[in-house]
């Protein structure tokens, strides 16, 4: 009897050292040992969108339509050459972002978040009016519903734009309405499962100078 009753303890201990080497791994799954201690890998970042369907548009653009980009303002986004984010080095930023201080931690320093910054990168407009300060008087609610009225679909992707983009050649309201959603969906803010963020619209109307506006304080406000 004594035997089995020793028998039955070893096994509940060795049962219980295995729920700890299991916790062990999971605590530590994630990280490494660089030999001077345990410090954070960077795992796979799941994004909600990423920059191939602004890539995929832009390359696909006919010649009326890069002339009506280089209306709007962003002729310097015209040489994008990015079409995606590798999964560590995104999880990397966005682990060391400070979105409070508008800088990214590195180990040696920081990088400062700005409007000027985020210019120098993508090329978008700077300067000009901020989007959240203009006052659509209704007077092109009839317009952006028209444009509404072009897709179907109750929840509009930005890979539905880019393909209504890719079909059209024209240079258009309509161009421009789609250009901007792209832009403002992939760069700023969507919702998740990559549908589109239509808020945006609400400040805009027929009478809007989309040069006039700065794109890139747009950007640095969704980044908080």
């Amino acid at each position: 009897m004594e035997d089995s009753k020793d028998d039955d303890d070893f096994e509940i201990q060795d049962q219980n050292i295995k729920k700890k080497v299991k916790r062990v791994k999971e605590d530590t799954k994630g990280r490494e040992d660089n030999g001077k201690g345990t410090i954070k890998t960077h795992l796979p970042l799941r994004t909600r969108t990423s920059p191939k369907p602004l890539y995929t548009m832009i390359q696909n653009l006919s010649p009326s339509q890069i002339e009506c980009v280089k209306e709007m303002g962003f002729e310097g986004m015209l040489n994008m050459k990015t079409d995606g984010i590798p999964a560590k080095l995104g999880y990397y930023v966005v682990d060391s972002f400070n979105s409070k201080n508008m800088m990214i931690k590195l180990e040696n320093g920081v990088i400062p978040v700005t409007v000027k910054k985020i210019h120098e990168m993508i090329g978008a407009p700077i300067g000009g009016a901020q989007l959240d300060s203009l006052v659509n008087d209704n007077c092109g609610v009839s317009a952006v519903e028209q444009w509404k009225s072009r897709y179907s679909k109750p929840s509009l992707r930005v890979t539905d734009i880019v393909s209504e983009i890719i079909i059209s050649d024209n240079g258009d309201w309509n161009f421009k309405l789609d250009f901007i959603m792209v832009f403002c969906n992939v760069m700023g803010q969507c919702k998740s499962n990559g549908i589109c963020d239509l808020s945006v619209l609400s400040y805009i109307s027929q009478q809007t100078f989309f040069e006039k506006i700065n794109w890139c304080d747009y950007i640095f406000k969704c980044l908080r």
